[in-house]
């Protein structure tokens, strides 16, 4: 869907640029995007800044993308004034999870099993929803590491003392009350969900750094 002359680059929904040429590599296994930006951005163009098609999507149980069905496609940026100045980019296929001038912190989790999580899934404390699953690899020899990132002002309440577990899917339970069927929300049911607590009744811990690992739980 992109146009040379015509596709916008947007940035927070204000355009910043334009694509000037289309091409194809040599090798003929990628294609070649040339496109000119505001002299208004250029110190915030680093290798850190995530460039990627805008496109009608379903991901962690929203819909985004449906202006370009009217509009047309466009390409979405993502600045930071981090990192290192370059001018050659690849890429994203998705959208990023978390933007470079969102506040809070990333925090790593390690689990045997990813389970039914998925990027974009929910991470709740208290049932708020304060964060997201942002990526997940495998960890060597066994095992996976799931990245997620807490929305601030709510990164504070990790602590060392806080204990991550799976909410995702449903329990049952049989009992002189009958039977209860417990779940956190639809959307945990489709694309799993994170919940987290401080496991001491007393608090007072200091936050967690910034990247520290935790244990996912099973439940």
């Amino acid at each position: 869907g992109l146009e040379a002359g015509q596709t916008r680059l947007r940035f927070k929904d204000v355009d910043v640029g334009v694509v000037e040429t289309i091409d194809l590599s040599d090798d003929l296994a990628t294609v070649l995007v040339r496109a000119r930006l505001k002299a208004s951005v250029a110190d915030h163009l680093s290798d850190k800044a995530r460039f990627w098609v805008v496109r009608p999507r379903l991901s962690g149980g929203q819909i985004s993308g449906l202006e370009t069905v009217l509009g047309g496609t466009y390409i979405g940026v993502d600045f930071s004034a981090a990192g290192s100045p370059t001018q050659q980019f690849e890429g994203l296929e998705a959208p990023p999870v978390v933007s470079a001038s969102q506040s809070g912190r990333p925090f790593t989790l390690e689990a045997a099993h990813l389970g039914s999580l998925s990027v974009g899934a929910p991470v709740r404390y208290r049932g708020i929803e304060v964060g997201r699953v942002s990526d997940y690899t495998l960890r060597e020899p066994s095992g996976v590491e799931v990245q997620i990132f807490i929305d601030a002002p709510y990164d504070a309440k990790v602590t060392s003392n806080t204990a991550f577990w799976n909410d995702s899917g449903f329990s049952v339970a049989l009992d002189a009350q009958g039977v209860r069927l417990d779940t956190e929300s639809l959307t945990t049911l489709l694309l799993g969900g994170i919940s987290f607590a401080d496991r001491s009744a007393a608090g007072g811990a200091s936050p967690a750094e910034a990247g520290q690992r935790f244990a996912l739980f099973a439940d």
